[in-house]
């Protein structure tokens, strides 16, 4: 009883600094730095293309222009579930 007490600290302890270097060790690795204008070129690039993928995928395919010219009501009651 008196050895278990100390050892379930200690071992909590332990825990909790490898838990929290491990979570700095994924931020660090994960993390960079890019200057404003890179990093909105790169989110809109990818939302162009996510776009034109949900485009393609329509019922019927529309090109990214007929889908910008849809109405709001016609994107409510289609399948268009994308940015304008």
């Amino acid at each position: 009883m008196f050895i278990a007490i100390p050892l379930t600290i200690w071992f909590i302890d332990i825990s909790n600094r490898r838990g929290k270097a491990i979570l700095t060790e994924r931020h660090e690795r994960g993390a960079m730095l890019v200057e404003a204008p890179i990093l909105n070129e790169e989110v809109r690039a990818h939302n162009y293309q996510m776009f034109k993928l949900q485009c393609e995928e329509m019922t019927p395919p529309l090109s990214v222009n007929e889908a910008k010219a849809l109405s709001s009501i016609d994107r409510a009651s289609s399948t268009y579930t994308g940015p304008i």
